[in-house]
């Protein structure tokens, strides 16, 4: 069954409900993103606040209202809306998701999650849509992200596509 919140997406990718539910979760969730990002293109409301409908739809997810980071719940909103319970304990935050079943460099694919950790413990997580491979090794990776915007901050104000460089990155499966 398609949970109300996403019921547009199969159609709008072309999918029937059997389809849909054939494709693995990590698939869907990628759908599920794109779809936030391309067709609602979600902002915060107002620019700045960490705050506005979709936002606290994503942070609700992860038991927090508005106002606080929401790269983390943005992927935990996609990863419950695209049939999968299992998260991190914290999955608010960005370093649960990167430390809950981490993976290497030469091991990261589409689905996967990249991001990074500071050493406040502050950090961004993201979904990755397709990795750029030279002589077989990532170079790069195109993401779809949650408060960030086209300079690539962790706190920026909406749902946005980047492409990054995979130096200084840690990944997830």
């Amino acid at each position: 069954m398609i949970p109300t919140p996403i019921a547009n997406v199969p159609a709008k990718y072309g999918f029937s409900p059997a389809q849909w539910d054939s494709l693995p979760w990590k698939e869907r969730r990628l759908l599920i993103l794109a779809y936030e990002c391309d067709v609602r293109q979600v902002k915060e409301e107002p620019k700045g606040s960490n705050r506005g409908k979709d936002v606290e739809k994503y942070l609700n997810s992860v038991g927090l209202d508005g106002g606080y980071a929401w790269c983390a719940a943005f992927v935990s909103w996609g990863t419950l809306m695209a049939g999968n319970s299992e998260r991190p304990k914290s999955p608010a935050m960005a370093a649960s998701w990167l430390k809950f079943k981490p993976k290497s460099l030469l091991t990261v694919q589409r689905g996967d999650l990249g991001g990074w950790i500071n050493k406040d413990g502050t950090g961004h997580v993201f979904p990755i849509t397709k990795v750029v491979r030279k002589f077989g090794i990532p170079v790069e990776v195109h993401t779809l992200e949650g408060n960030s915007n086209d300079e690539g901050s962790r706190e920026g104000f909406e749902v946005c596509r980047r492409i990054r460089s995979v130096k200084g990155l840690r990944f997830a499966a």
